[in-house]
């Protein structure tokens, strides 16, 4: 371990001046590495014919060891051979390393920062002179920043090592955000330049309280098609046909007058259209100096909402469309619901009131006449499964009987009164008299209209 001796003033003083025996008295209260780094200072030429070389070695020795700079010296394989003591108070200080010949400080670091002076080393070894900021952080966040500069040392032309003089510099770096900090809250001017840098919109308008431009961005310059300079002191009523110059004109007045920010879609020139966004800088007495103006295109933007609009309207036609079908469909199916129920309720009233009793009689018969008469009923009525005409005349003439819709039936397939009352097993005279009970109830007892063909026109 290298220890540092720090000598009394009384003591320190005189090493520096041209004195042997003080020097020799010195020589011995150094360790051996700092005798050994005093042989080498000794080699350095002190440009003074009369300058004896140990008296100059001291000299040296006690200025790196008394600055208020970190000083490091290297050899060729970047090991530590001189370091003052207080390199070595701020190594213990942001390391926690008590430094010692040949221990690299750098090694202690994290990869990242450690391959960082890895390559100042190889660069300053290869011959270059470097200077570099290094910034540590401690494990609460908290930053020092560091002046670093790098020098080879050579020996008879031969690179032997490097020199690393290092520097404090956080009260300086903090100086310097302070006045950072400071000139960020310059008046007037300043504000309309740091309004005008941190808008985001496309156009930028640095305006005074008459119209007249005092700056404008690059992209005014570009829609203008003039440079920057020659925009700058023109009015707006000169940058714009008259009729939209004069609204701008009176957006601006308005918004000096009220001394607030103003936002308006503003249909410009070139069928574009613009979201201008107006804010007052004021001083301290809240009078109007100037006004930042921010153009947004948002041309683009209202032709799709145009178009979203029309396909907006475009879906409600077709969904009243889709309504109107859906519902028209639904009438559709519930008539053919009620077409279907229908269907069956006939079909069932035929079959109940053609077929069955005539099964049933022909199961009584044993006349083979009569059974084929049954027969041809039956297949005849078969046909008339699928016809609405018994549903029909049943619920047209609710006061028909049964005896009476089955006479009409016959009389509708052709049979004669004779042959009705045969398979009905009644008499011609019943027979007669319902079919006058049937003509009655139809209404047309009293006109000269055929009761067979009336009730074929009946559907």
């Amino acid at each position: 371990m290298k220890e540092v001796t720090v000598m009394p003033e009384n003591d320190l003083a005189p090493s520096i001046l041209p004195d042997s025996d003080i020097a020799e008295k010195t020589d011995a209260t150094l360790s051996e590495t700092d005798n050994a780094f005093l042989k080498r200072l000794r080699d350095i030429d002190c440009q003074d014919p009369s300058c004896e070389p140990r008296i100059f070695a001291h000299s040296l020795y006690a200025l790196l060891e008394n600055i208020d700079d970190y000083i490091l010296f290297s050899d060729r394989n970047a090991k530590p051979v001189y370091f003052n003591q207080n390199y070595a108070r701020i190594m213990e200080d942001l390391l926690g390393i008590k430094m010692e010949p040949g221990l690299q400080p750098h090694t202690f670091l994290p990869e990242k920062e450690r391959s960082w002076w890895e390559g100042l080393h190889k660069r300053v070894l290869k011959g270059e002179k470097v200077s570099a900021t290094y910034v540590h952080s401690d494990e609460d966040g908290k930053k020092r920043y560091f002046e670093v500069s790098f020098n080879p040392v050579l020996s008879e032309g031969k690179i032997e090592g490097f020199s690393e003089f290092t520097r404090d510099i956080t009260k300086r770096k903090m100086t310097e955000k302070a006045l950072e900090k400071a000139h960020g809250k310059m008046e007037n001017q300043n504000k309309a330049l740091r309004a005008l840098l941190n808008a985001p919109p496309d156009l930028v308008f640095l305006f005074d309280t008459e119209g007249n431009i005092i700056s404008a961005n690059q992209k005014v310059a570009d829609l203008l098609g003039l440079e920057i300079e020659k925009i700058e002191g023109k009015n707006i009523l000169e940058i714009a046909p008259e009729p939209i110059a004069k609204k701008r004109m009176a957006l601006l007045k308005q918004l000096v007058r009220k001394r607030t920010r103003l936002e308006v879609e503003d249909e410009g020139t070139l069928g574009r259209i613009y979201n201008l966004r107006g804010f007052p800088i004021s001083d301290e007495k809240g009078t109007v100096l100037q006004v930042a103006v921010y153009g947004e295109d948002i041309t683009e933007k209202k032709l799709m909402e145009k178009t979203i609009r029309d396909k907006e309207r475009e879906l409600k036609k077709k969904n009243k469309r889709l309504e109107q079908a859906n519902i028209a469909l639904e009438v559709l199916l519930r008539k053919r619901q009620k077409d279907r129920e229908v269907i069956e309720r006939n079909v069932l009233t035929n079959i109940q009131e053609l077929i069955e009793p005539f099964v049933a009689k022909l199961r009584e018969t044993d006349v083979t006449e009569t059974r084929d008469t049954y027969l041809e009923i039956i297949e005849s009525n078969l046909k008339e499964v699928v016809s609405p005409f018994l549903r029909t005349i049943s619920q047209r003439y609710e006061t028909l009987t049964p005896t009476e819709i089955t006479v009409a039936n016959l009389v509708r397939q052709g049979m004669p009164t004779k042959r009705i009352a045969e398979v009905m097993s009644l008499s011609a005279r019943t027979i007669e008299f319902h079919r006058n009970g049937i003509r009655n109830k139809l209404g047309i007892k009293k006109k000269s209209i055929n009761l067979r063909s009336y009730l074929l026109s009946m559907k």
